[in-house]
């Protein structure tokens, strides 16, 4: 019998955190929000059409960690919004690092190097890159100052 209470616990936990989720959704396109989410967006497309258009092994990686780190900046804005408090701190924190080291990675992508893409070919440098990199540096800076605009309207 105590298994069933503890599943319908879960099933009462899981039905108000989805339903948390329904109403802060909306959020999501209004404000500092968005123009975090779609300067990120922006930045992520610019990555994938580079990649694509250029020898890059294994180009199927780089939009993914793009929209990986788009879902994480997301479910950040969402536990903001939905009042969890820790969880919003520390997905700021993780979201901060994960797109330093993905700007470190880019950087490092920028100097012409060889590419392993079928034959070894000698690419080009590829200064283009410095454009997702300064909107992902741009998402970066402005996923800061939401936190500071939110912290400010909560006092």
């Amino acid at each position: 019998m105590p298994v069933k209470a503890d599943r319908h616990n879960v099933g009462t936990m899981v039905r108000a955190d989805a339903d948390k989720i329904r109403t802060v959704l909306p959020t999501l396109i209004h404000g500092l929000t968005a123009i975090v989410l779609t300067i990120h967006l922006a930045a992520t497309s610019a990555l994938t059409w580079i990649v694509f258009t250029e020898a890059f092994p294994h180009p199927v990686m780089y939009p993914l960690m793009g929209v990986l780190l788009w879902l994480f900046i997301a479910l950040r804005f969402l536990a903001q919004y939905a009042g969890r408090n820790v969880a919003a701190g520390s997905l700021v924190a993780f979201n901060l690092a994960l797109l330093v080291f993905w700007v470190w990675v880019l950087l490092d992508k920028v100097p012409g190097q060889a590419v392993m893409a079928g034959p070894v070919t000698r690419r080009t440098e590829l200064p283009i890159l410095y454009v997702p990199i300064a909107l992902y540096v741009t998402a970066g800076v402005t996923l800061i100052a939401q936190l500071v605009v939110a912290r400010i309207r909560r006092k």
